[in-house]
C-alpha cells in the first residue's frame, strides 16, 4: 500500500513545531525592540542635556521646563518612543535653577545604567542606585 499522504498525527506535530518556532521568533524580535527603544532613550537624554548645557552657558541657570529650550537649543523636546507612563522623559529643576536631573525609563537593563547617575533626588526625579527592575531608571544630573 503506497502512502501519499501525511497522517493527522504527523500533520499536527509538524503544525506544533512551526507554531513553537513563530514564538520563539515574535519572543526575540520584541526584545529587540525593546533594545532599540532604550538606546533611542538613551541618545534623547543626552541630547537633551547637551542642549541644557548650552542654554546654561547662554543664561548661567537651566530653564524651568525643558520646552524653553527650543528653538534656540533644541529644534523639539524629543518625546519618549513609547510616551506612555510609565515611559516618559522627566526633568527636574532645582528651584534656584543651577542643578538639574533628566529621567527615563528603561525596559532592559542597559549597559548605559553602568554609567547613569545613580542614588539622588530632586523633586520628582528619584535615580535608585539599584532596583529590581524592569523598568530601570536611567538618569543624567547637571555637572
Amino acid at each position: 500500500m503506497k502512502k501519499d499522504s501525511f497522517t493527522l498525527a504527523e500533520f499536527l506535530v509538524a503544525i506544533s513545531i512551526i507554531i513553537i518556532i513563530a514564538g520563539i521568533v515574535v519572543i526575540r524580535m520584541d526584545k529587540s525592540k525593546d533594545i532599540a527603544k532604550d538606546a533611542q532613550r538613551v541618545k534623547d537624554l543626552e541630547t537633551i542635556a547637551n542642549a541644557l548645557e548650552n542654554y546654561y552657558l547662554k543664561n548661567n541657570a537651566y530653564p524651568s521646563n525643558l520646552n524653553s529650550l527650543t528653538p534656540s537649543f533644541l529644534g523639539s523636546v524629543p518625546n519618549d518612543p513609547d510616551n506612555r507612563s510609565p515611559y516618559v522623559y522627566t526633568y527636574c529643576v532645582e528651584s534656584n535653577s543651577q542643578k538639574y536631573i533628566l529621567m527615563a525609563k528603561l525596559k532592559t537593563k542597559s549597559q548605559a545604567l553602568e554609567t547613569d547617575y545613580d542614588g539622588g533626588s530632586l523633586g520628582d526625579c528619584n535615580c535608585p542606585s539599584d532596583e529590581p527592575g524592569p523598568p530601570y531608571t536611567y538618569c543624567i544630573k547637571s555637572p
